[in-house]
C-alpha cells in the first residue's frame, strides 16, 4: 500500500470504499470477475468485505472512525474509514 510508506507515524488518512458486490449482483450487472475478488466494472476494483479491509488495515494502522455513508439513488452504503499509521 503505497500511503504506508509515504505517511508518517500517527498520520491520517481517509480511506472510501465502494459497497461491497454480492455474487447476484456481480451476475446482474455483468461484473466481469478477474479472478478471486479481483473485479471490472469498467475500473478494476478489490470486492473485499468490511471485515476483509478491517483486518488489512489493522496490520498497519488505527482504525480511529468507521462510517458508511448511504446513497438511496444507488441503495448502497459506501465505507470510509479513518486510519492511522502505527509505530512500528
Amino acid at each position: 500500500m503505497e500511503v504506508e510508506r509515504v505517511l508518517k507515524y500517527g498520520g491520517k488518512v481517509l480511506v472510501k470504499l465502494n459497497p461491497y458486490i454480492t455474487t447476484e449482483q456481480i451476475a446482474e450487472w455483468n461484473v466481469k470477475v478477474i479472478k478471486d475478488n479481483l473485479l471490472d466494472d469498467g475500473l478494476i476494483l478489490l470486492n473485499n468485505t468490511t471485515d476483509e479491509w478491517i483486518k488489512f488495515f489493522e496490520r498497519k494502522f488505527e482504525i480511529k472512525q468507521y462510517e458508511e455513508i448511504y446513497y438511496p439513488e444507488y441503495e448502497q452504503y459506501n465505507r470510509m474509514f479513518c486510519l492511522i499509521k502505527r509505530a512500528i
